[in-house]
């Protein structure tokens, strides 16, 4: 569900961006779509299984996260809101200690 929340949070952010660079947002929307539904497959599977799809996930997440962090470099949106920011930290700090 953070993750979900997370997603509403970011929308409007996207469209921000899909403005100036579509690819970008569509990079982010897939990237972010997949930290959802890889950590949701996961909590259903054991060992080796739940742990790639954990993986996945991070990957996803870490990839949004960078996505939203490169807008920001290119002047596409403005600085990330900081509950934006906690909450990206927060599920990427998750999916780390579950990947494991």
């Amino acid at each position: 569900d953070v993750i979900l929340d997370l997603i509403r949070d970011v929308a409007p952010i996207e469209a921000n961006i899909r403005r100036r660079d579509a690819e970008l947002a569509r990079q982010l929307r897939d990237a972010l779509n997949s930290a959802a539904l890889n950590a949701a497959e996961g909590s259903d599977q054991r060992g080796a299984r739940r742990v790639n799809h954990y993986c996945i996930a991070l990957g996803s997440a870490r990839e949004a996260f960078v996505a939203l962090r490169a807008a920001e470099a290119w002047g596409f949106v403005g600085p990330l809101p900081d509950d934006v920011r906690a909450t990206m930290n927060r599920v990427i700090g998750t999916l780390v200690k579950v990947a494991r």
